[in-house]
Formats: structure tokens, C-alpha cells, sequence
């Protein structure tokens, strides 16, 4: 997180350059601070397969079209 606070100190503007991926780890770096680990593993695991599965989703649509 002290990472992620000092990037964002140096260089704000990749908020605007960035905003879903800078968001996105905002988030995920504060979650992992705030919860316990065995949470926060479930919760990405979870995240992970759903981001999988909208990715096999897009493939299949891009290639019946």
C-alpha cells in the first residue's frame, strides 16, 4: 500500500491516464490491508474466475462475428 500511496504522490495523474487500473488496485491494496488474509483470497479467487469467464465471453462473441 505505501507502494501504491507514493505513486500516486509522484504522479496523481494517472488517475485520469488510468482511472479503471489505478482504481482497481486502490482497491485492492486497501482490501488486502483491511481484511484477513484468508478473506481477501476467497474474494480475488472469486474476481478472478468471474474476470475469466467475461474474457471467454468476449473471445466467443469476437469470433462468431
Amino acid at each position: 500500500m505505501t507502494l501504491l500511496n507514493q505513486a500516486l504522490a509522484t504522479h496523481w495523474q494517472i488517475l485520469f491516464e488510468e482511472p479503471r487500473r489505478t482504481l482497481i488496485s486502490l482497491m485492492a491494496a486497501y482490501l488486502l490491508w483491511i481484511l484477513p488474509k484468508s478473506l481477501y483470497q476467497w474474494l480475488e479467487t472469486l474476481i478472478m474466475q468471474i474476470t475469466g469467464a467475461t474474457q471467454q465471453q468476449r473471445i466467443q462473441k469476437e469470433q462468431m462475428s
